[in-house]
This record gives C-alpha cells, structure tokens and sequence, in this order.
C-alpha cells in the first residue's frame, strides 16, 4: 500500500515566489542554486539568505542576488545602480548595517558596465600565474568575470597584517571556477576573497600549505569535491598552517568532507594551530556512502595521534539539513573548541567528539537532527548548550575499545548547564560490550535542565566512579527518570520561547537553583553567571546582562523538502518497453516543451551495461545524461555524468546504487566483477526549466531521493523544441519511462482522495482504500478521522492517524456489528490540504483475528531499549498507539545477540493455527533495519524489517503454527536506531502488510 519513492531531478534557477505554501518549509528542489547574497563588503553575519550585517569603510559597495531589484537599510530603501546582471552598486556610510536585499527573481542584465577594477586583472591560468610570482604585501590579483574551467595555480607570497595579498573576483560571484581546479595558498597574509566554485575537485579546491595568517572568505562551493570518494576535504589546512580563517563560506551539496585540518602522527612537524572556521554555512549534503562527508573534520587518527593539539575554534558556523556523515563536525585531535553554532535538520548525523582531549563543546543549538553530541575521548566539556527536539540523544557518553586506542571511553567527561528538551534520551551512557568493554569513568552531570515526554531522562546505569548531581528533570507520557543523582529537581520547568529562543521563564525552579562550577562562569550567550545568588540550572543565566558585542549565533532555518512530485504536471509520453534493450536508442518523445520533467527506472544486466538519457535542442544544444558502465578493471564506473550537446563533459558526480567505494579494496564490501550483478534498481526523476537541471535518485542506502546532479545554466537556455531519448549500451531493462509537463502544484490544495473505499474484514478490521490512474497517492500523507457519529466534525479528538502513506490503511480498532464514519483528506509535502473525503462502514462478526500490541502495552522492558513518543505525526499506528520501542545510541550489535535490553510483549491466541505476525516499523537505511527476535522461549534470530522511511508493517513470521494460549515476542536492539509502534499476530494469512 506504500507510494512508491521518486527517483531523480533537476534544479530550479529562476525562484518562484508562489512557493512559500508554509514559511516554516523549505523546498531544497527549488532552493537548489539560492545562496546568501554576494558583495564585495566584507559580511558581518548573514542571517538568511536576503538579509546580512556587512561592515563598510564608506562609498560604493557591489551586492549581487538573483533577481535584486534594491536594497533596504533599515526602513530605509537605498539608491542603487546596476552594474551588472543581478548585480548593483550602493553607497554605504561606514559603519555596521543590516541589509536586506529586495528582489522578484527575474534576472536583471546591467544597465551600465561595471566598476573598473583596481590591480592586476588576469583572465587565463598563464597570466594568473605570472602575475601571481611579483605580488607583493598590499597587492591586489584580480581575476575578470567568466566561467573557467581546470584550473591549478599557486598563491606563494608574503604579505603583512596591515597589507595582505587579495586575490578576489572583477564583480562578486563573477569569476566561476568549474572542473578540475586547485587554488593552493603558501605563505603569509593572502586572502582568498569571493570566488565561486562549482562541481569543483577532485581533490581540495582550495589548500593552505605551510600557510600562515591566510584567510578565505566569502566564497562559494557549491556541489564540489569527489564523485570517486567521500573523503578529502573540499577546503584544506595543511600542517605548519598555523591562525588562518575559513569564515563566510558557503558549501552546498558537497560530494566530499567540507573543510579538513590535517593533524599528522609525525611529531617532527608542527601541527597547524590556532587555526579558526566561523560564520561558514553548510547546506543540503546528502549521504552518499557510508562514512565521509563530514562538514568539518579536525585530525584523521585519534588511535594514533589524537592528542596532537591544533587548538582549532569553529564557532557561529550553520549546518542546514548537512548530514552526509553521521557526524556534522568530526573532532579527533585535542584542545579544539567547538561554540555557538547553530545544527537543523541534519537526520541521521550529531556532532562528535571521536577523541582527543579537552575539546571544549560550548553554546552550541541542534536541533531535529539525530543526536546532539556524541563523546569519546576524555576530559571533554559539553556545556551551555541547547539541545532541542533531536530524535536519539541529547549527549551521548561512548564506551572505548578493548584495545583503548581506536575509540576512547568518554573518561572525566563534564557535562554541564545543559538545556535538552524533546530527545528519548537526554543524556545517555553506552552499555559495554564484548568489542567496547571500556565505560566511561569520573564523568560529572551536573546543573542541566532535562525535559522529555518519552525515553530515558538520564540512561546513565553503565558508568563508573560518576557524580550526578543538581539536574532539574521532567518527564511525561511514557517518559522514565532513569538516574536522577543527588539533589535533583523534579518539577516542571516552566520553559518559554522555542527551538533557538528556549529558555526558563523567571519563574522557573531552574533560577538560582544551581551549584556553581569554575568551568562555567558564563551562559551559552555569553552572559556572566551568576546572576541572582546561584547560577541558573540549564543553559541559560535568566535576567543576565548580554556582553558587548552580543553572542548571536545563526537562526534556525525552516524544515527541508524533497518532494519531486510537487512539480509534475500532466503525462505527455509514456513509451512501453517491456523487454531488455541491448545497444539500441528509442526516442521517447519529440517537439516537447523546455520545461519537463522525465522520470524513468533502470537497472543493469552486466556490469558493463550503461544507459543514457539526452535532451537534445536545436542546432546541438542541449545535455546527455549518462550513468552505468565498468572501468577497465571491469568494476562498475560508479559516476554519473552530464555532458552538453557537444559531448563535452560539464560535470561528474557519485553514483549512490553502485558507489566506488563498495567496489574498492579496504572499504565498503570491497566487492569485485566476478560476484554477481545485484538486482538493483536504478530510479530518476529529472526536471528540467529555463536551462537548470536537478537529478535525483533512488535505490541508495537510505532509498530516498538524493541530489546527484545540480546543473544551473546561468542563463544559457535551450530554445524550443526538446527531443528527449535513451540510449542503452549492452543490455539492460528500463520501466516506468514517463515524460510530463513541469507544472508546480505545491501553492494548490491537493484534490481530496479519490475512490475513498471502507471494507470490513470480519468483526476486528476495516481497510481503507483511496486513489486513482490521475492521483499519485505516493505524493502525498494523508489524515485520518474515525467516529461513530455518522454527522461528526473532524477535530483533535476524531483523528486516528495524522499521516498515512500510500493507498490505504488499515483500522485494527474496531468493535464487531458497528457502524463508523470516516473523514480522510491528503496533504502535500508543504504541508497544504484537500478536503476531506467521506465513507461509511459497518464491521462484522466473526472473521480472522488481529491481535494488536502497542509498543507502551510491553511486559517487559529494560534498557538500552526505551519507549518514546511518536509525537503529532505518528502513522498507519492503531489508534493510540504513541509511543515506539528502540534503542537509540546503543552501537550495533550484529556479530551476537546483546546481553543487555529486552523488550518482550506478552499475548493470548484464542485457538491453535496458523499465524502470520508483524511488526509497524521505521527502519531508514540498511544500517538501521534490524532487531533481534525470538518467539516464546526459542532462541533469539536476526530479523531484517526492510526499509521503510515511514511507518509500514514488516514480517516477522509469514507464517507459522501457534497453540491456542499464552505465548510472547521478545526483542533485543540489533541496528540501535530501528522503530517498532505495535506488534500484529493475526490468522488471516492473505493480509497484505507494506512492501519496503
């Protein structure tokens, strides 16, 4: 009953303003190229993307957006002069000033020639390159707007504090640098200013080597790093690089780690040190493999070396929906600090300290990401943060090695002031085990402010020699206090404002309530503590004075959207190809509209089987996308590849259904040509407008869709008409080609469900059905009202589920001979409503039987597994069922069945015969799709649920005998992160439960 997952698609360059359905939603397919506004003064803060604090010395500064048409001060709107497309000039007094950019989205040329630019203008790597050996300290290397292409140049000067080397852009965001490209900085005092990089690599685009005092600021990269690899860093210090700044960066959709520290196990050369990263921004960096990919990485090799000391900040940077590696920020060295950044969004990722010593994690918001922060290491300092709303921890405290060295038990951890509301475990100690025998010790909890309606407030049973103490805890629903320590509070906090604003109200017990500590003398924004006659529990100092400047850290942004489906119209070709094609080229559909949207599923028959899919204009224009194939090795190519209409190739970019590293000895499964090719299956979905492309795919690990190529224009269009065809080399099956109209539906009300049906299934089940050939019920959630009141209102009080999936869902709860009502409407991914749609249905008697457990109805619980609140938008869960059973941080556990956390349902079959028994399940990735199972006294077994995104019904038993009476279902974590709602054991055999 599950909709089906969309597959691949194209960006959108031109904004359009209808889009905003809910200010609180961001859609990543339409924001696919946006980017804070551009200027050649220097950026304060950006605070969105329209909006900025710049410092100006006096005179004319250049802002560049998309479609600005002026600029406001205040309620001031500025005089403005085009100078170039998308590009004005303004005058502003010297001084601080927040700016807002006022646009419509259309591209606006230049009405005048730009500014004439000061130094040395350069427009090719050779005069770059020779003008690049005499600059001098005041210099100024000034590279002429235009697109180029592989470029490899080398900035090795000395400038001074008082006169650094600038090399920067004609116009901001002017010089785009695509490619092969490597900007490497040797020396002192250059700044690296406002460049714009995209599909940019393989390896670091940008490299500080024996650098010192060097800055890069302002620039942009989007889409870049390593399509091969997830590793390497997109933006590189290098030892003996010591106080240099990456601030003001832009990263989007990056393929490999965002910036990297080099920290080496040769202790004859000098780490870098001081070293800052500040006020970046890291957006929309989707998984792509299992490991790599993190935003910013300090050190490679806690084993070996992490107590290497770069004394590294990365403070005021925002991570937005930025979680290609579990871990946002990866600490491995010592004395780094890590403050004031803001994290949403990041699912499946949280910060972490995977060694070292002493890193300092300080006034830090995460919020609706995996975790907050996860420890390993010793002597670390997690205080004054906000942790709010993430879906497994708020502080995660990891057991170390048997070995000690790999991964180091959180030893002398200090875990203070700390405000954690909303996550099933606030703060959580790893259970030991057979690989990771080492509990963290000595560690101190103390002065946090710990609030959740589910889970484990404090699931800390498994440390050692540990001080718990001063914590104000407050649970409810089916939340457990677990250690509350010495001294604790428990009482309702009284918490006001939310996610970035949450704080006490000044009435709250949390006020001059804690025991005063000498690691903190001052709150998450910098306020002195304490205020009253203690310091305040949780993260912040009530009534507190703010220091001067005050500490602003990014806001957070609204929540992301990957929804195709928002943008396809009307079927305008619709080819059957229902045998393998073996080198052949169909033509799918000619004379087509440039805007489009094509959507297709391919899987290969050999290893060296490739597909092709062109848009082809007039006269050669237009762009081939091509994906499969194997390299000489006979492994699979593992890229994917635009070329224009003249086979050139713009951009690569990773193949997630096949990734290199699988395929590569020392990663992955490291497997090879002579296996067998996996029937997998290859899923696009491909928009096309104005010249923009976004390709998405399916059938990764985390089969949703994922960003593999971002292709923007600039402008250049491809006229009327578009042919569209494919092409297979070797053999190969294609299904589900469609070609449709690019037509946006997200501003527009859904139709209601149509065909709404109810059928009873004897006197304990009514199924619901709904959709159609025109309604892809897979675009959609839909809500669910129950009553027996045949005039009811929907309300609060009626709903019975808040957002089913697919066609159809199932009523468990139910009386025999009764009559119910049901009022169900669809919404869309903006969150945008039908009407409802009505039917009736009278259940029976007698019929199958569906036992239905609720994950709160268990018999038996211990931890690591915990029950946790489903919250407002539970679904396909019988009605009641809020809660769901895992155990969120507690390491895998796949070579043997944990000793440790149980969860065991207890139940009565009415008479012996055969059943079939399910599970309602989350299971995201193939890394977390996993429990250990055992039926009544039997011995435990591996049970793979599938992957399911949303809640869906998973097999535990298809089939099997069951002796009228008592009898159990035991689970133990396998996978720590896979959800269970409820437990069905039913006798009714041809129930169909959802397909992953």
């Amino acid at each position: 009953m599950r909709g089906s997952a969309l597959l691949c698609c194209i960006a959108l360059a031109t904004p359009m303003s209808a889009m905003a359905a809910d200010p609180g939603l961001r859609d990543v397919i339409h924001s696919a190229w946006d980017h804070p506004l551009v200027t050649d003064a220097q950026v304060v803060r950006h605070i969105t993307n329209t909006r900025a604090v710049l410092e100006a010395d006096g005179g004319s500064a250049l802002i560049r957006y998309p479609g600005i048409t002026g600029v406001r001060v205040g309620d001031e709107q500025l005089s403005c002069e085009r100078a170039g497309r998308d590009l004005v000039s303004v005058e502003l007094a010297p001084g601080r000033h927040e700016v807002e950019v006022l646009t419509d989205g259309e591209p606006r040329d230049a009405a005048t020639a730009p500014p004439e630019a000061t130094g040395r203008v350069v427009d090719s790597q050779e005069t770059f390159a020779e003008a690049a050996e005499a600059l001098a300290p005041g210099d100024e290397l000034v590279i002429a707007d235009g697109i180029y292409r592989d470029w490899s140049v080398t900035i090795d000067a000395e400038g001074t504090g008082e006169q650094p080397i600038v090399v920067r852009p004609q116009t901001p965001g002017g010089a785009i640098f695509r490619g092969t490209v490597s900007f490497q900085l040797t020396g002192s005092h250059i700044v690296l200013r406002g460049l714009r990089f995209e599909h940019a690599g393989p390896s670091s685009v940008v490299r500080l080597a024996e650098a010192n005092d060097c800055r890069v600021t302002q620039c942009q990269f989007f889409y870049c790093g390593n399509p091969a690899s997830t590793f390497g860093h997109i933006v590189a210090v290098e030892m003996q690089s010591d106080r240099n700044r990456v601030d003001h960066c832009f990263f989007k959709g990056s393929k490999s780690m965002g910036i990297g520290q080099r920290v080496s196990g040769d202790y004859e050369v000098p780490v870098g040190v001081d070293n800052r990263y500040d006020h970046n921004i890291f957006r929309d960096v989707f998984r792509y493999w299992i490991n790599g990919q993190e935003n910013i990485q300090l050190g490679q090799n806690q084993r070996d070396f992490g107590d290497r000391q770069p004394r590294a900040a990365i403070e005021r940077n925002l991570f937005d929906h930025a979680w290609g590696d579990s871990e946002i920020i990866s600490n491995k060295s010592s004395s780094n600090l890590i403050r004031h950044n803001t994290a949403a969004h990041c699912k499946r990722a949280a910060f972490v300290l995977r060694g070292g010593v002493g890193a300092r994690f300080e006034g830090n918001v995460v919020t609706n990401s995996d975790g907050g922060v996860r420890v390993l290491g010793t002597e670390h300092e997690i205080v004054n943060n906000l942790l709010v709303d993430n879906h497994s921890f708020g502080v995660s405290l990891g057991t170390g090695r048997a070995e000690g060295r790999l991964q180091v038990a959180a030893d002398d951890t200090l875990v203070a002031h700390n405000t954690i509301v909303g996550s099933p475990q606030g703060v959580y100690a790893m259970e030991p085990g057979e690989v990771r025998p080492n509990v963290p010790t000595r560690c101190r909890i103390l002065n946090n402010i710990i609030v959740s309606s589910g889970g484990v407030l404090l699931a800390t049973e498994s440390l050692a020699d540990e001080t718990i103490a001063r914590n104000l805890l407050w649970g409810d629903g089916t939340a457990q206090m677990g250690v509350a320590g010495d001294d604790a509070i428990i009482e309702e906090p009284r918490l006001e404002g939310e996610l970035a604003s949450l704080r006490p109200a000044e009435d709250s017990p949390a006020v001059d309530a804690a025991t005063p500590l000498q690691e903190v003398t001052h709150d998450r924004l910098g306020r002195e503590r304490p205020h009253g006659e203690a310091p305040d529990i949780g993260a912040d100092e009530i009534g507190a004075a703010a220091p001067d400047p005050p500490v602003v850290l990014p806001p957070v942004p609204p929540r992301p959207v990957v929804e195709p489906g928002l943008y396809r119209g009307p079927l305008l070709e619709r080819p059957e190809l229902d045998e393998p094609l073996e080198d052949a080229r169909v033509t799918i559909g000619e004379d087509l509209p440039r805007e489009l949207l094509v959507q297709w599923r391919w899987r290969p028959d050999a290893w060296d089987s490739a597909g092709e899919l062109t848009l082809e204009g007039p006269e050669g224009s237009g762009w081939t996308l091509a994906w499969g194939g194997a390299t000489d090795e006979g492994k699979p190519r593992s890229a994917i590849v635009l070329r224009d209409g003249a086979g050139e190739v713009l951009a690569t970019s990773t193949d997630v259904v096949y990734f290199a590293g699988d395929f590569r000895g020392g990663y992955g499964n490291n497997r090879g040509p002579e296996e067998p090719l996996e029937d997998r299956w290859y899923e696009f979905t491909l928009l096309l407008r104005e010249g923009s492309l976004y390709v998405l795919l399916t059938g990764s690990t985390a089969r949703e869709p994922v960003p593999v190529m971002v292709w923007n224009a600039l402008g250049e269009d491809v006229d009327r008409p578009i042919d569209v065809s494919l092409a297979q080399e070797g053999s190969g099956w294609w299904r589900d080609v469609g070609v449709y109209a690019l037509e946006y539906t997200g501003d527009q009300a859904p139709p209601a469900p149509p065909n709404l049906q109810a059928r009873a299934h004897g006197g304990e089940r009514i199924e619901l059905t709904w959709g159609g050939e025109a309604f892809s019920a897979g675009d959609y959630t839909f809500e669910i009202h129950r009553s027996t009141d045949a005039d009811f209102t929907p309300s609060a009080e009626t709903v019975i589920s808040r957002a089913a999936h697919g066609g159809g869902w199932d009523d468990f709860d139910v009386e025999p001979r009764t009559a119910y009502y049901y009022a169900v409407r669809a919404y869309n991914a903006l969150q945008r409503s039908s009407e409802f749609a009505t039917v009736e249905a009278r259940s029976g008697t007698g019929g199958p039987r569906y036992i239905v457990m609720q994950a709160s109805e268990i018999d038996r619980l211990e931890p690591p597994m915990v029950l946790a609140d489903t919250g407002s938008k539970w679904t396909r869960t019988p009605a009641g069922a809020r809660a769901f059973l895992w155990a969120p941080g507690a390491g895998r556990s796949t070579e043997a069945v944990p000793d440790e956390g149980l969860a065991r349902f207890s139940f009565t079959v009415p008479e012996t015969g055969r059943y079939m028994i399910a599970a309602l399940v989350i299971a995201p990735d193939h890394g977390t799709d996993s429990f250990h199972v055992a039926l009544d006294e039997g011995a435990f077994r591996a049970w793979h649920t599938g992957i399911y995104q949303q809640w869906g019904w998973s097999v535990i038993e298809q089939e099997v005998e069951l002796d009228g009476g008592e009898h159990s279902i035991s689970l133990r974590h396998r996978d720590p992160g896979t959800r269970l709602a409820a437990v069905l054991i039913t006798s009714d055999l041809s129930w169909e439960p959802d397909s992953p």
